[in-house]
């Protein structure tokens, strides 16, 4: 039986892992024959996937090209402090906006489900039938940008164990170590259920040989929980302890989002004199990050805690091997020197002895990467997220 179905997010902005994840599920749905609706708070048609977007219904309560602030990133402590009663109150507003664009499309459509992804727009849940309301959580988010983001965060917490676990029928997370922050903090259970991958246009058959130059790859907007800090430590180790001057690294991300932080790393890099190593790539076009994943020899995810890394395995079916923090959820799914390699979370120097043993070891490097593609071909994709979302939702 097809369905209707309202998918719900706060912003889709920039091109990122939790928008491409609703958008991905949104088309699945909708190749199965399914009714499906998007509704966000702000949306960037330019900025966001626009190749995704024009193939679905997207309704925003603001529509907008212009430059977007996050979370008071842009401002001092002292005017975070006085800009933190209009900013949450401009929220709560853009929330019941929201909540009368979905209702005045729920009373022409009749929505069997209503799926709210990440934070903030699960509040709506009140508001609609209890057996149709399911949250896909993505990230709680329980450090924040600043002192009165995280404070809020922290109420937050509080706030859905008294008003909102009752509203809604399942908690659905993409890894284990959501699922236990979720126990924690929300004193709630969830089911995992794994993301997706568009697999056909991230695919390449490579052929492998011995190299003399190896290309490092990180990608992710530039936040503190993407801990580049820790790939630049390591190429410090690599080429001015170790002498691996043939070994390069590329960073893609947007950087005005969390801008101290960009400037922290550049730091870094001209600390160790590292500016002929490292290259930042800033924002990138869907086809220019192809093909640094098909160009590109190692892709290294040193984020710590990270709820699981779409990147990771985009970058292993492009023929990478994937060298993941184990406080990032991706790790769940991936074993160590067989389809991936793990390293703990915040550990610099296991980062380069990865490198190291990958750019002495030719064949093990071969191995990785074919045996990690192998896997994420079998086992990733939007379509059988779809499947498992749409159970989830059906199990009523």
């Amino acid at each position: 039986m097809k369905k209707k179905v309202a998918l719900i997010i706060w912003g889709l902005q920039i091109s990122g892992g939790g928008a491409r994840q609703i958008l991905e599920l949104a088309l699945s749905l909708k190749r199965k024959g399914h009714h499906v609706d998007i509704f966000c708070v702000d949306l960037d048609r330019e900025k966001c996937y626009p190749h995704l977007l024009k193939q679905l219904k997207v309704y925003p309560v603001n529509e907008s090209t212009k430059k977007q602030t996050h979370h008071l990133a842009k401002y001092g402590l002292l005017q975070k402090i006085f800009n933190i009663i209009p900013h949450f109150i401009n929220k709560k507003h853009n929330l019941l906006q929201l909540r009368d664009l979905i209702k005045k499309h729920d009373a022409k459509v009749h929505y069997d489900f209503f799926n709210y992804h990440e934070t903030e727009v699960y509040k709506l849940s009140s508001y609609f039938n209890t057996s149709k309301n399911f949250w896909m959580m993505n990230d709680l988010f329980i450090n924040g940008a600043s002192l009165p983001e995280t404070l809020y965060r922290r109420w937050t917490h509080v706030e859905f164990r008294i008003k909102y676990r009752t509203k809604i029928n399942k908690t659905i997370v993409l890894d284990n170590i959501n699922r236990l922050i979720i126990r924690k903090y929300l004193h709630s259970d969830a089911v995992v259920v794994r993301s997706g991958l568009e697999q056909k246009s991230f695919y390449l058959k490579r052929v492998y040989k011995p190299k003399k130059n190896l290309s490092i790859l990180a990608t992710g907007i530039f936040f503190p929980h993407r801990r580049f800090e820790d790939i630049v430590k390591a190429m410090n180790i690599l080429v001015n302890k170790k002498g691996l001057k043939n070994v390069t690294l590329s960073i893609i991300g947007e950087t005005k989002t969390d801008l101290q932080y960009f400037l922290l790393i550049e730091s870094l890099v001209k600390k160790y004199h590292l500016e002929s190593s490292v290259n930042f790539l800033g924002r990138v076009t869907e086809e220019e990050l192809k093909n640094q994943y098909k160009t590109s020899d190692i892709f290294v995810f040193p984020n710590s805690p990270q709820t699981w890394g779409l990147a990771v395995f985009e970058a292993i079916l492009s023929g990478c091997v994937a060298i993941v923090s184990r406080g990032a959820g991706a790790h769940e799914v991936l074993h160590d020197n067989q389809t991936a390699m793990l390293v703990d979370p915040e550990s610099p120097k296991q980062i380069a002895k990865k490198i190291e043993i990958l750019f002495k070891n030719y064949h093990l490097r071969k191995k990785i990467a074919i045996a990690g593609q192998d896997f994420v071909k079998k086992t990733i994709s939007w379509d059988k997220y779809a499947e498992e979302m749409l159970s989830i939702f059906s199990q009523n």
